[in-house]
């Protein structure tokens, strides 16, 4: 299925390529002198100086307490990152995904790119770490100032550099999902990936970066705790996505003019509440999704926060508006986890 191949190569992109894609954009262009955004930085940094491909496994938690997990190889190779699961292949580009040669829209990797300012937010420590696909690691903890709660930790290859296990932590410490690879190769063609159709093949997605939103949308340039605003991009079907980084973790922010249908949504999900606003939210591999309706809009945001943050984030940006259909977008995001 298109939407689950492509949701399982957005959950690697998630473990590793948040790492890939923002070294890609900060390479030569960051000077940080902060400790802490420099130990995020060179990690980032080694990520994309070496060719690698393994077997990585995904695990999550359900809203329910559900445990689930997914197995995909990977393989990363001059900027492109392709991902095979069951026989499909999708490459990651700094520019998007590509599925069987063809355009796919998704986050826009460039989204990922505002990595500083994890110091303002996180306190980050390094320590020897356990080893990981048979490799010795370091690994790097961040937690939340102030009550010094567990957010991320990420073990980090003592050779190459490459992210080799990512965890994350809901709002009170406690896991929530886990990224690892299970073997690991120095080269792209170790896990014998088969090869994709040239990237020229695929047409336009029809995505294209904006400098700003007219109402009804509405881009605040700061949402929830220490998120900014990094990128705003118009796709088709009036959807506008908005991108957020608090120099360690993501969202997106989809809107769309029109009334959510409730009855299209998939089971699974838990009842929230966006300032007073009914929604409802999923736990992904990705990290949560939360749809929800307020003012005339539908707003589908995703992102690996905590959900406290994200809702948070959530209130901040969705405003109202005026009142059609849940989006395409959002099917294609919570379609493929249907419990």
């Amino acid at each position: 299925m298109k939407s689950r191949v492509v949701l399982l190569a957005v959950v690697v992109v998630g473990g590793i390529a948040t790492f890939v894609a923002a070294a890609q954009a900060e390479k030569t262009t960051s000077t940080t002198q902060d400790p802490v955004d420099k130990m995020l930085l060179d990690a980032r940094r080694h990520t994309v100086d070496h060719d690698y491909s393994g077997v990585v496994v995904v695990r999550w938690i359900d809203t329910d307490g559900a445990p689930h997990s997914e197995q995909a190889i990977v393989a990363y190779h001059d900027g492109v990152m392709e991902i095979n699961d069951n026989g499909r292949v999708v490459a990651s580009t700094p520019d998007g995904l590509l599925l069987d040669g063809a355009a796919w829209s998704a986050a826009p990797s460039a989204a990922l790119s505002g990595a500083s300012g994890a110091s303002k937010k996180y306190d980050v420590s390094r320590a020897a770490g356990r080893t990981v696909a048979g490799r010795s690691t370091t690994v790097l903890d961040a937690r939340r100032r102030g009550d010094h709660v567990l957010v991320e930790r990420y073990y980090i290859d003592n050779t190459t550099g490459l992210v080799l296990r990512r965890e994350s932590y809901d709002g009170a410490g406690a896991p929530e999902r886990s990224f690892e690879f299970s073997q690991v190769w120095a080269s792209a063609n170790g896990a014998g990936l088969p090869p994709m159709q040239p990237a020229s093949t695929a047409p336009a997605t029809g995505v294209h970066l904006v400098s700003g939103v007219e109402a009804p949308y509405h881009a605040p340039a700061r949402a929830g705790v220490g998120f900014h605003l990094v990128g705003r991009w118009q796709h088709p079907s009036s959807v506008v996505q908005l991108s957020y980084g608090d120099g360690l973790l993501s969202a997106s922010v989809f809107e769309q003019p029109g009334t959510l249908n409730w009855a299209a949504l998939p089971s699974g999900g838990k009842q929230i509440a966006v300032r007073g606003n009914p929604g409802v939210a999923y736990s992904l591999p990705v990290g949560d999704a939360l749809v929800w309706e307020r003012g005339g809009m539908v707003y589908t945001c995703v992102g690996d926060a905590p959900r406290a943050e994200l809702l948070s984030l959530a209130a901040d940006v969705s405003r109202p508006g005026q009142d059609a259909t849940y989006t395409r977008l959002a099917r294609v995001v919570l379609a493929p986890f249907r419990w």
